[in-house]
């Protein structure tokens, strides 16, 4: 039986840390809303096409990673399709959805290192194997997100994948 789990990490981060996700966070927030305001306007919700009409500005205008101007397309384009009747949306600045060519993990018994891509150079967080759900970072993870919440406290958000016997509790 296969079982996603979700899971959270806090992430320990200094303050030039927290400066870079911050200036990230800002950027990608700002691309997101270019893109929606250009779907919205278009009534385009197709992810190529859609990428044709917002790419090169996304990736000029707010000096983003290629990796993540693709991330907001895709975030726009599902937001969209996943309402009723679609209306102008507006990022909260408050998640950074990660594909996997923006984070990187490597894990050993004593730590994983964790590695983001901000706007300006690749950012190292130390998650510690006492961290809650520490060993289910062995599973292949499926999706992933850098949370912002209160006070510049981020969380890596993911979603484990792994297979279980019908009989084994996870």
């Amino acid at each position: 039986m296969e079982i996603i789990k979700p899971v959270e990490f806090l992430l320990q981060l200094d303050d030039t840390s927290k400066l870079l996700l911050n200036e990230t966070f800002f950027a990608y927030a700002q691309a997101w809303n270019h893109i929606s305001q250009i779907a919205y306007e278009n009534e385009c919700y197709n992810r190529v096409t859609l990428h044709h009409m917002t790419y090169n500005d996304v990736r000029a205008f707010y000096d983003l990673p290629s990796n993540y101007a693709i991330c907001a397309r895709d975030s726009v384009v599902t937001k969209y399709k996943s309402k009723s009747t679609p209306a102008a949306l507006e990022h909260t600045h408050a998640a950074l959805d990660l594909n996997p060519n923006l984070y990187t993990l490597i894990l050993n018994d004593n730590q994983a290192t964790l590695t983001i891509a901000t706007l300006r150079k690749r950012l190292k967080v130390q998650i510690p194997n006492t961290a809650p759900n520490f060993p289910l970072l062995k599973y292949p993870i499926k999706d992933s997100q850098i949370i912002r919440r209160k006070q510049d406290n981020f969380i890596w958000r993911c979603k484990i994948l792994f297979e279980t016997d019908t009989d084994n509790k996870v």
